[in-house]
């Protein structure tokens, strides 16, 4: 009985070197998770050096996508054509302006003689129903043509709003010209480029605004004809014309 548990004892002391035999080879203390981890031999800092360098390419490109100086030249030639059209409209519009205002004072003072003369004592009837007739007439197209008043006003002040979203876009294309011919010389991010292209940005977001106030005057104008249309077609019924 003594001998098979002292057997029994033997046995299982063995057993208990044995299974930790493997952690004592490793040795007290070693940091086998940290081993596992370890980098290798390539260099962290020139993946992260290249990244930045694509990173910022991308960016780059992106936000300012680059033109040649050849696609500038027609950008800044037809913003010069954009801005002679605006001249050439608001040139135009001023003359509508000023028959309009010209048949405005002739029928105003039409109006008045004809107010005038219906007031005298001896006019024969038919004479009378004549004045009276053309009076009704002119007291319906004198607000029309007053309206072509306010139309050409509004003209005037779209061929102005066109005038400055060509200017604008004028120098936001020198500015990105002057962008493009640096970075031709072979220039880096040198704080000149960073200043040109934020000059360009900046340029290009004042001429967007511009574009959009553009448009919306550019929308009130084709609805104020569009009223005029209504208003003519309106006044040519009751004349019977």
């Amino acid at each position: 009985m003594i001998r098979s548990t002292v057997r029994l004892a033997a046995a299982l002391t063995g057993s208990l070197l044995l299974a930790a035999a493997p952690a004592a080879g490793q040795g007290v203390g070693a940091d086998t998770t940290a081993q596992a981890y370890a980098p290798g031999d390539f260099s962290v800092h020139g993946e992260s050096a290249n990244d930045r360098a694509s990173t910022m390419q991308l960016v780059s490109s992106i936000v300012l996508p680059p033109r040649s100086d050849a696609d500038l030249g027609r950008a800044i030639e037809a913003a010069d054509q954009a801005l002679n059209r605006a001249d050439a409209d608001q040139v135009a519009a001023t003359g509508r302006r000023k028959q309009a205002e010209e048949l405005v004072r002739s029928r105003e003072l039409r109006l008045g003689q004809i107010q005038s003369a219906g007031k005298a004592e001896q006019l024969s009837k038919p004479r009378r129903d004549s004045l009276e007739a053309e009076e009704r007439a002119l007291k319906r197209r004198l607000p029309l043509t007053k309206e072509l008043v306010a139309l050409a006003n509004l003209e005037i002040d779209v061929a102005r709003a066109a005038r400055e979203v060509a200017i604008a876009e004028q120098q936001a294309l020198e500015s990105e010209r002057m962008l493009v011919r640096k970075r031709a010389e072979g220039a880096g991010d040198t704080e000149s480029v960073l200043g040109l292209a934020r000059e360009t940005l900046l340029a290009r977001k004042k001429c967007a605004g511009l574009v959009q106030r553009l448009a919306s005057k550019r929308d009130l104008v084709a609805g104020k004809r569009l009223d005029l249309y209504r208003a003519y077609l309106d006044m040519r019924e009751r004349e019977g014309s």
